[in-house]
């Protein structure tokens, strides 16, 4: 339960922001406005947020970007999160399991799964060590979009490299399964 609504906690973190010292800490109250903003459906605003950081010159961290992606990928722009994913390494932003997470995730709803795909082999390149939860949204994702077969590879592959398939894991493929037989 929150103590006040969302527009005055929005304007509580803008006085924080005000007072704070140092790019730190205005990166951090930033970054919670624009995840807030988002969640909140106010896309405009986060990203007037986000122009108002690059031009007061502040460098941005992943948990911006982070905000930034997951938003756009939930409102299924996942052609602006790829822009934002790419200015983001432009500018030497180190993407984490998270950034990537997002946009398999952004890629998996509208049945683009091979495309995901294509970002684990990135997730291996950029030395990050994938989790349950990558390779749950990409058994997810084949799974909705009717592709059983690769969904048991990517369930075979998380067996391979010792990462233990969990509840969501065998639900997802038994609901596959289940909706193969009946189609």
């Amino acid at each position: 339960m929150y103590l006040f609504g969302a527009g005055i906690q929005i304007r509580l973190l803008v006085c924080l922001m005000r007072w704070s010292r140092g790019d730190v800490n205005q990166i951090f109250t930033h970054s919670v406005l624009i995840d807030r903003q988002w969640r909140e459906g106010r896309i405009g605003e986060a990203n007037g947020m986000l122009r108002k950081m690059l031009d007061d010159g502040l460098v941005l961290g992943t948990t911006t970007y982070n905000a930034l992606i997951n938003g756009y990928c939930k409102e299924g722009k996942v052609v602006s999160a790829f822009e934002l994913f790419g200015m983001m390494e432009r500018r030497n932003c180190k993407p984490n399991i998270r950034t990537f997470n997002e946009l398999i995730e952004g890629l998996c709803k509208p049945n683009k799964p091979h495309k995901a795909m294509e970002l684990l082999r990135r997730i291996v390149d950029n030395k990050l060590w994938s989790d349950e939860v990558t390779y749950n949204i990409l058994v997810d994702g084949f799974s909705r979009a009717g592709q059983l077969d690769m969904a048991f590879r990517v369930f075979n592959l998380m067996n391979s490299i010792s990462l233990e398939p969990d509840g969501f894991t065998y639900t997802t493929l038994i609901d596959g399964k289940e909706g193969n037989i009946l189609r």
